[in-house]
């Protein structure tokens, strides 16, 4: 039993920023040229203020079951990876299964940049325990939890992501291997500390920006541990799957920057034309960045027999890893 992807799509933000535009708007101190050089990024999407990562993720589950040809009532599962949740105590996809009208069980994933690749986890065994069709989804809505004043991390992270109906299928085809992985020793390296039971919200919490991100590690030491983590779950899931890794088409790392992604790549000794990126348009969605570059190759250029690895790193420590086999029909 192998599972497939029958329909899929993604959504972004609908207020469009340019480096130009944020820069002009936000007033921090770098350049759009800085940016594009050293990030990749071009451009990025932000939700508007009337629009929740409820609202992307339904978007993005709505044009995916068009593009299956199937009705929501047809879902056995909805799993959402995402680190923002419209609210603490519920999960988002339980909103999203009442805007879509589905009747399945839904639920969230949390693993930071990481939670698509582990609600893919879930997905794919979901089908192997016998369900049908399920849909995994990343998505984020980082613009809301990021310092306007911080010159690093502002710059950076995109809303939107994308949204992939699962079934299962006998033949060799789909995802032929995943695997996922965490090493809490790093949890504290990169996080929003304040808003969890840790540290309740507070008038100090709001004034001191303890709801934003904040990166308690040495940002090179970040870089390497990222590619290093990517790379070496690049060669365990092909090690598994028994796939010599040079006849992968096509890598689809997380989309942090684009200096993560070639030197995962270089780590990996495969050219950069294999590097598949959408980081210059969208910037870095958290869960949503895998899941929204995947869509977007399978929606353009792959080829059906083409192998695509897509590999994740997020804070806590976690990651992962899946190879797919893009469908002959």
């Amino acid at each position: 039993m192998y599972t497939k992807i029958i329909g899929f799509a993604g959504h972004l933000g609908s207020v469009q920023f340019s480096n130009d535009a944020l820069l002009d708007k936000y007033k921090i101190q770098s350049s759009a040229e800085w940016i594009e050089e050293h990030l990749g990024i071009q451009n990025r999407f932000w939700a508007s203020e009337l629009e929740n990562t409820s609202d992307l993720a339904s978007a993005a589950c709505q044009k995916a079951l068009d593009h299956a040809g199937i009705l929501s009532e047809e879902l056995d599962r909805i799993i959402l990876g995402t680190s923002t949740a419209d609210h603490t105590n519920v999960s988002t996809a339980c909103k999203v299964q009442f805007k879509i009208k589905a009747k399945c069980p839904s639920v969230d994933v949390v693993a930071a940049c990481a939670s698509f690749i582990f609600a893919l986890d879930f997905a794919i065994n979901a089908i192997k325990a016998g369900n049908k069709k399920v849909m995994c989804l990343g998505v984020d809505l980082k613009s809301r939890f990021v310092n306007k004043k911080d010159y690093r991390f502002l710059p950076i992270f995109g809303d939107g992501g994308a949204a992939f109906v699962l079934a299962p299928t006998e033949i060799r085809e789909g995802f032929l291997e995943h695997l996922v992985w965490s090493d809490g020793t790093h949890y504290d390296d990169l996080l929003n500390p304040a808003g969890g039971s840790a540290m309740p919200a507070s008038i100090e919490t709001v004034t001191q920006n303890l709801h934003s991100t904040h990166m308690y590690i040495d940002g090179k030491e970040a870089v390497k541990q990222s590619s290093t983590i990517m790379a070496n779950l690049a060669k365990e899931v092909c090690e598994r799957a028994a796939i010599d890794i040079n006849e992968i088409d096509y890598f689809v790392p997380h989309q942090a920057n684009i200096q993560i992604m070639k030197l995962m790549m270089a780590k990996l000794e495969q050219p950069n034309e294999k590097l598949y990126s959408t980081i210059h348009n969208t910037g870095n969605m958290v869960a949503g960045s895998v899941a929204y570059a995947f869509f977007h190759l399978l929606n353009t250029i792959a080829k059906p027999g083409q192998l695509i690895l897509i590999t994740s790193i997020g804070a806590g420590i976690c990651g992962g890893a899946a190879i797919y086999k893009v469908p002959l029909k």
